[in-house]
C-alpha cells in the first residue's frame, strides 16, 4: 500500500457520477476535452457544491493522488465539463476536505497541516492557482472547516489534543490570510466538527471528547467570545456532527452510539430542551448531516451499513419518524451533498476507495422525489 494510501484508509478508520467531457485542468488552463478516465476519480473523500452565475458546480477531493474534480451540473443532476484540478500542485498535500465559498468565489482544501485557497474561474468552474497557508502556525492537522454567510471568517477545527481552533479573516479575494487560535475558555476537548449558525452569530464546536459541545457567540469582529459547553442535558455520546435549522431553531447531533440527539436552540444561541432518539435501529454509524433547502428533511449518513436515515422534520423542529433508503450504487459511503438546480433536489455521495479497483463504484447521484425522499440513483464506476 503506498503512503497516500494509508494515509487514506488512516483518515478514514478516525473519521469513522453519470459523467462525460472531462479534461485534465491545470491551476489557470483549460486544455481540450477528453472523457475522465475512472483512475482520475481517486477515492474521492469530502464533496462541495456551489453556484456561480445560474450555474451549478461540484467539487470533490481525491485524497489518493492529491487532486480536486471540479463538475458542471446539468438539469438532470448529471456531470459535464469535469476538469482534473491541482495536478502537481504543491499547494495540495494529503487532503481530506472541501469546502466552498460562493461569496468570494473560492474552495478551501484541507492538507495535512494547512489549508489552501483556490480562487474559482466562475466561468467553468475550476480553481485557478492555490495558495496554502498554516495561518501563521495557527492551523494544525485541519479537520474541518466552515465559512461564515458573508464569506469573510473562515474558523477551523484543529486535529489532535491541541484543543484548539484557527480563527482566520477571509480577503476580497477569498484568500485565507493571519490567524489566530482559540481554546474556547478551555471548552474545547478534542474538538471534532464545527458549524455555525449565522442568524445567530454562534458557532458550535463539537467535542470528541467529554460528551459536549462548546457554544461560542460571535463577536462584531467576528472573533469567537465566551463560550459555554453543554452536555444536551446528558444526551451527549460523544457527539460526532451537528445540523443546525434555522428556520425552526433545533440542532440535530450524532451520537457514537448511533442516536440522535435533537435540542431547541434558545434566542441567545444555547441548547434548551434536547432529547435523544434512537429510532430503532435506523441510524447506523452516523458520518454526516445534511439538511434539504426547505428544512423540511433531514438527511443522516450511515457509515456503518451504507444507508441513508431520512426523517421529516416537523413544524416544531422535531424529528418525524425516520426511514431508511438503500441503493446499490451506496457501497462504503462516506460522504454526502444536497444541492438544488432548477426546481429539482439531489443528493451525491462518495464510496470509500471510490474509483479504485478496491470499490469499483466512485460516486452516486441520487434524485429527491417531490416529498424530499431519495428515489432514483445512478452511480459511476
Amino acid at each position: 500500500m503506498n503512503s497516500k494510501k494509508f494515509k487514506l484508509t488512516a483518515y478514514l478508520f478516525i473519521q469513522a457520477i453519470l459523467i462525460s467531457g472531462c479534461s485534465n485542468g491545470g491551476n489557470n488552463s483549460s486544455p481540450a476535452e477528453k472523457t475522465l478516465n475512472t483512475d482520475k476519480f481517486d477515492s474521492p473523500v469530502a464533496i462541495s457544491v456551489a453556484k456561480f452565475n445560474d450555474k451549478s458546480y461540484i467539487y470533490l477531493a481525491n485524497a489518493n493522488d492529491d487532486t480536486v474534480t471540479s463538475c458542471q451540473l446539468e438539469a438532470d443532476g448529471s456531470f459535464s465539463q469535469c476538469f482534473i484540478n491541482g495536478e502537481n500542485s504543491e499547494a495540495l498535500s494529503y487532503i481530506s476536505e472541501v469546502t466552498t465559498n460562493s461569496h468570494n468565489a473560492t474552495a478551501y482544501v484541507l492538507n495535512a497541516d494547512s489549508v489552501a485557497s483556490c480562487p474559482i474561474d466562475i466561468t467553468n468552474g475550476t480553481l485557478k492557482e492555490c495558495v496554502a497557508t498554516n495561518g501563521n502556525g495557527a492551523i494544525v492537522n485541519p479537520l474541518h472547516m466552515v465559512v461564515d454567510e458573508a464569506g469573510s471568517m473562515a474558523y477551523i477545527v484543529n486535529g489532535g489534543d491541541s484543543n484548539t481552533i484557527a480563527v482566520c479573516p477571509v480577503n476580497s479575494s477569498g484568500i485565507i490570510t493571519d490567524c489566530t487560535t482559540t481554546t474556547g475558555n478551555g471548552m474545547f476537548n478534542f474538538p471534532s466538527g464545527i458549524q455555525i449558525n449565522s442568524a445567530m452569530k454562534v458557532v458550535y464546536v463539537v467535542n470528541g471528547a467529554g460528551n459536549s459541545i462548546a457554544i461560542c457567540p460571535l463577536n462584531n469582529d467576528g472573533t469567537l467570545a465566551n463560550c459555554v459547553a453543554s452536555t444536551g442535558n446528558g444526551t451527549f455520546n460523544t457527539p460526532g456532527y451537528i445540523a443546525i435549522n434555522a428556520k425552526t431553531a433545533y440542532a440535530y447531533i450524532a451520537n457514537e452510539d448511533s442516536t440522535v440527539t435533537e435540542c431547541h436552540i434558545s434566542n441567545s444561541g444555547n441548547f434548551e430542551t434536547c432529547k435523544k432518539i434512537a429510532d430503532d435501529g435506523i441510524f447506523n454509524a452516523i458520518n454526516g448531516i445534511q439538511l434539504n433547502r426547505q428544512n423540511t428533511y433531514a438527511y443522516f449518513l450511515n457509515s456503518g451499513d451504507s444507508t441513508i436515515a431520512q426523517c421529516p422534520i416537523l413544524s416544531s423542529g422535531e424529528l418525524g419518524s425516520c426511514t431508511t433508503f438503500e441503493n446499490p450504487v451506496y457501497n462504503g459511503i462516506i460522504s454526502m451533498a444536497i444541492t438544488s438546480i432548477g426546481d429539482s433536489d439531489f443528493l451525491y455521495t462518495s464510496n470509500y476507495l471510490g474509483g479504485t479497483d478496491t470499490n469499483k463504484v466512485a460516486m452516486g447521484i441520487c434524485k429527491f422525489n417531490s416529498d424530499m425522499k431519495l428515489n432514483e440513483c445512478s452511480g459511476v464506476e
